[in-house]
């Protein structure tokens, strides 16, 4: 019986030894990997890069929520829209007048936001109103701003590469030093703006008004001014080597040190003009200088 006994217990120990070593080791146990569940939509909307390095990604918000943004921040300084649809938003903020000024103001006024270093490349902002807005450093890359409202909008050392401003209202605005090259400025309402060193080689301003516009220093190599109007503007040293300006309105304009290599010239309205010192578009250099007024 004894013997029974040492048996049964060898044998139930057997069992335990076996069930033990059957198990995973905690070493050998591998974390189980979750998938966080995409946000609906998120295909149509635009990636926002957050650490490249890291290949991190995260959705930008949509345009209801950029609208909504501004209204209350009135800023959206540095962020990233590549590629949002904004087609006819009013990005423009209004301010009440103060009761001792209701009797002054019929209108409440408007305030321009503060989209300084915001990424609008590609982004579609046709008809949207950004009258002065702050665009400072902006990327508007081969953006869609077709019929778009810029009146008194500061876009100084903006980036608008490839952009199309076909038909906007950019009266008064600041382009100072703005990478302009290859945009379409076509029937663009441009009067009184400053384009002052700016980069508007191969850009298009075909039938742009463009009278009392400031171009001093800006480099309009290649650019096509076909049936623009120049009336006053401002050429000073400017580049407009191979540059197109047949058909153009250019009385009063002044063209003083401009460099007109290769340019083509309207045929008429030329005596109000200033070539003083201007290398001309036979490569000669223009010695004939209005007379200072007394």
């Amino acid at each position: 019986m004894r013997t029974g006994i040492i048996a049964a217990v060898v044998f139930v120990g057997l069992l335990t030894w076996l069930g033990n070593s059957s198990k995973p080791s905690p070493q050998s146990l591998s974390p189980t990997t979750i998938s966080p569940p995409l946000p609906e939509s998120s295909t149509n909307l635009p990636t926002v890069p957050v650490d490249e390095s890291a290949g991190l990604s995260i959705i930008a918000p949509n345009s209801d929520e950029i609208i909504e943004r501004i209204r209350w921040t009135g800023s959206c300084a540095n962020c990233n829209l590549r590629g949002i649809n904004l087609e006819g938003a009013e990005l423009v903020l209004f301010l009440q007048p103060q009761k001792e000024e209701l009797f002054q103001a019929e209108q409440a006024s408007a305030i321009g936001v503060n989209l300084e270093k915001v990424n609008f490349s590609n982004a579609q902002l046709s008809k949207a109103n950004l009258s002065r807005a702050f665009l400072h450093s902006a990327v508007l890359e081969e953006a869609v701003l077709k019929e778009a409202i810029l009146t008194q909008a500061i876009l100084r050392q903006a980036n608008l590469r490839s952009a199309n401003l076909e038909s906007a209202l950019l009266e008064n605005a600041r382009f100072q030093d703005a990478d302009l090259r290859r945009v379409n400025l076509q029937q663009a309402f441009v009067k009184s703006a400053n384009f002052a060193r700016a980069n508007l080689v191969g850009a298009d301003l075909t039938k742009a008004d463009l009278r009392e516009t400031d171009f001093t220093r800006a480099n309009l190599t290649q650019a096509v001014l076909t049936q623009a109007k120049l009336r006053d503007a401002n050429f000073s040293q400017a580049k407009l080597i191979n540059a197109n300006l047949s058909d153009t309105r250019i009385d009063g304009a002044n063209f003083s040190g401009a460099d007109l290599r290769g340019a083509t010239l309207p045929k008429a309205g030329l005596n109000n003009v200033n070539f003083c010192q201007a290398t001309m578009p036979n490569g000669k250099k223009n010695t004939t200088c209005p007379k200072p007024s007394s």
